[in-house]
This record gives structure tokens, C-alpha cells and sequence, in this order.
């Protein structure tokens, strides 16, 4: 165990059994090395959890919760973790090795950023399909409102932040069934934190058949609640609140963002 960890990472995951040995492993090529990884294990039915605990680095650190959400697991994992850093790793997800010396750096660089996010790539779930997310989504320097309701620009496996921000707006809603993520996003920009971007490819990300992203009324349903409590917030301003009620029609007439139309292609294919 790293007796020091200057960055906890949070795995959360359920059933992933065929892909969690592959994403540790990248984990476990990191340039930077003093890391801790928590992974969150939402009662798999399948070997999830034995695989993770089997993988022979004393970094790794395993536990079982109730399943419930996304959001659960992610918020007991930060609540386990010893350094004031936290990167998200999703459990199907691979990390170049220098993702985590790059974004520690950039935090270091950039004390006044509470969260910094880099470029991914989009891959199909065999992996011979794939593009760059900035081949179709701009990526700002620091996130706006405006660019989390437009584009939706950061990738959840390239994220790190730090804690403060993220347990001052209560970290992910525990009720959620999906868009949990950028509902964080949404939460922590009203409350005045800042999101930063690295120009670099900080994850691969695989693209399921299965996938939430990939069932639009799942992803209606729960963008249209996330957004709508978005609207009701009285931080926002009058022209982002323009943006939401147009973000809610859009959602209305089965619109979405160009990427997560990419996204569903792979899916396809």
C-alpha cells in the first residue's frame, strides 16, 4: 500500500468481470506511482470483484456495497480515499501511462483549477472503431456553463479534482440512474468551481451496445430531471437559462449532443 497516495483513484464498478483486469493493468503502468486505487464493487454477480483483489498490487484496495447507483458507489469511493486528489476511472476504461502525472501536474500548475479533464478517445466495444472526442467536440481551457449544456465536454474517465469542491456541493447524487456525471459537472460550475482542460488524450473509452449513453429514453428521462433542477437554480443566469430550456425542448424532440450521437454509432457498428 502506498503509504502517501497523492491521488486516490475511484473505480466504480458492477458485472465487469470481462474488463476490470484490463483497466487496473493500465492503472498499474503509470508513470506517476504513487497512487491508491478504491474499487467500488456494487454487488457483481460475476467474478468482478476476486479478479480486482487478485491482481497482486497491495495498492488496490477492494470493497463490496449495495447496489443501488453509480453515484453511490462513486461517493463511498471518495469517502475511502487518503489523498486530497481523486481521479475517476470507470471499469471498462483504459488510461495511457501518463495520465495521472499529467493531471497532477496540471492541478499543480493551476492551483486556482478545483478539477482538470483531458481529451479521450471513443472506442467500439472491440476495438477496431474509434475517433478522437475533440474531432467533434471543442474543448475550452476552462469550462463554462454554456460549454457543460452545449457540448458536454469532458470525458468522466479523463476527470481528477480536488475533494474540497466535490464535497462541498455533496458530490454525485445518490438517486440518479444515469447522468450522474455531468450533474456533478453542472453543480460544481454554479458553485464557482473551475474545470480545467489538458490538451492531451487522458483515457480510451469503450462504447457498450448496452451502455446507458446508448438508451435514449433512459438518457431523456434523466437528463430532462438533471436539467429542470438546473432551471430551478437561482444562480443562473438569464442567457444559460435560455440554453437549459432549449437543452429541455431538444431532449423533447429526442435531440442530442453530436458526440453522444457518435457515441451511439459505435455502438452500432
Amino acid at each position: 500500500m502506498s503509504e502517501n497516495p497523492r491521488v486516490s483513484v475511484v473505480i466504480a464498478t458492477r458485472n465487469g468481470a470481462t474488463t476490470i483486469a484490463r483497466t487496473l493493468r493500465s492503472l498499474m503502468r503509470q508513470s506517476m506511482e504513487a497512487w491508491e486505487a478504491i474499487v467500488v464493487d456494487g454487488e457483481s454477480e460475476d467474478d468482478t470483484a476476486a479478479i480486482a483483489q487478485g491482481m497482486g498490487d497491495d495498492r488496490i484496495r477492494v470493497h463490496t456495497v449495495p447496489h443501488r447507483s453509480v453515484g453511490v458507489s462513486r461517493n463511498f469511493g471518495v469517502s475511502q480515499a487518503r489523498a486530497d486528489v481523486v481521479a475517476v476511472l470507470d471499469s471498462d476504461d483504459v488510461w495511457p501511462e501518463w495520465t495521472l502525472a499529467l493531471q497532477l501536474r496540471a492541478l499543480a500548475e493551476r492551483p486556482d483549477a478545483d478539477a482538470v479533464f483531458g481529451d479521450c478517445r471513443l472506442v467500439s466495444e472491440d476495438g477496431t472503431i474509434g475517433y478522437e472526442m475533440s474531432a467533434v467536440v471543442r474543448h475550452p481551457a476552462v469550462v463554462t456553463m454554456k460549454d457543460i449544456l452545449t457540448t458536454r465536454p469532458v470525458c468522466g474517465s479523463t476527470l481528477a479534482f480536488r475533494t474540497g469542491p466535490f464535497r462541498a456541493v455533496s458530490g454525485y447524487d445518490p438517486e440518479l440512474g444515469s447522468i450522474e456525471d455531468y450533474d456533478l459537472y453542472y453543480r460544481l460550475v454554479l458553485n464557482g468551481a473551475r474545470l480545467v482542460h489538458i490538451p492531451r488524450i487522458l483515457a480510451t473509452v469503450t462504447v457498450s451496445r448496452g451502455g446507458m449513453s446508448n438508451d435514449i429514453a433512459n438518457y431523456r428521462h434523466w437528463m430532462e430531471i438533471v436539467l429542470r433542477r438546473v432551471l430551478a437554480d437561482a444562480r443562473l443566469d438569464g442567457p444559460t437559462r435560455e440554453i437549459v430550456e432549449q437543452q429541455i425542448d431538444g431532449l423533447q424532440r429526442a435531440s442530442i449532443p453530436v458526440h453522444e450521437r457518435a457515441m451511439r454509432g459505435l455502438a452500432a457498428s
